[in-house]
């Protein structure tokens, strides 16, 4: 059964109060990755086990599809608040478009934030412990536990506050792409985040060699060590 309606902000929050914010909808025709039937479908779980995703990953991050692009949506206690898709085809990412539309057709408001504003995985960290924060999703879910995706190598001024929700009293620790941008990063980050009062830990992943089509290589993400090395 396709329980898409059901994850939309009107079928998936419950409190009356709630249902009356407007979040963000997936776009009609998306159907659930791991038990649509749709050929597409089954390339795309293919091509997420490469990068790491099992099954259950993926049922329990609730993956969509839309002919060969893959939604990832962002859940904030328990409400759809946010998605992003990227298609197997190319590189090309997609997003919630400014406008939201009625069943009519008809502007009813505009979608609240962008990506920076989010953390991809917020729902999945048990707050008042610790958390990792990678740039990429597939490097959060590499990860996994206690560890969220913030969409680019600065945090933003709303992502700190998303923070402060989660009390990491235990820690944050950055661990952004091994390369120039992200190395930075942690120096910017580390002074943005000085004042929420958390341990600030760092842990690059470590540049390790392969070989790709005869060519030397070094890592520079957590993906990339699970995908190159896994087997070496």
């Amino acid at each position: 059964e396709d329980v898409s309606a059901y994850l939309r902000p009107e079928g998936r929050v419950g409190v009356s109060e709630a249902k009356r914010t407007v979040a963000v909808a997936l776009p009609n025709g998306v159907e659930i990755l791991t038990t649509s039937k749709d050929p597409q479908a089954k390339a795309l779980r293919g091509w997420l086990k490469s990068r790491g995703y099992t099954l259950e990953q993926m049922e329990k991050a609730e993956l969509y599809h839309l002919g060969m692009d893959v939604f990832w949506p962002y859940f904030e206690f328990e409400m759809l608040i946010y998605w992003q898709a990227r298609s197997r085809l190319n590189t090309r990412f997609a997003f919630p478009p400014e406008d939201i539309y009625d069943e009519k057709g008809e502007v009813v408001g505009k979608t609240e934030g962008t990506k920076g504003d989010f953390f991809y995985g917020f729902d999945s960290v048990e707050p008042a412990s610790y958390v990792i924060i990678t740039e990429a999703i597939f490097d959060q879910n590499t990860l996994y536990e206690q560890c969220v995706a913030s969409g680019g190598a600065d945090l933003t001024p709303n992502q700190v506050k998303k923070l402060k929700i989660l009390g990491p009293r235990k820690g944050i620790i950055l661990s952004p792409d091994n390369d120039g941008p992200g190395i930075n990063s942690i120096l910017r980050n580390r002074q943005v985040l000085r004042g929420l009062g958390f341990p600030i830990f760092c842990s690059i992943p470590p540049k390790l060699k392969y070989e790709e089509k005869g060519e030397i290589k070094y890592t520079k993400d957590w993906n990339e060590i699970l995908m190159k090395l896994e087997l070496t």
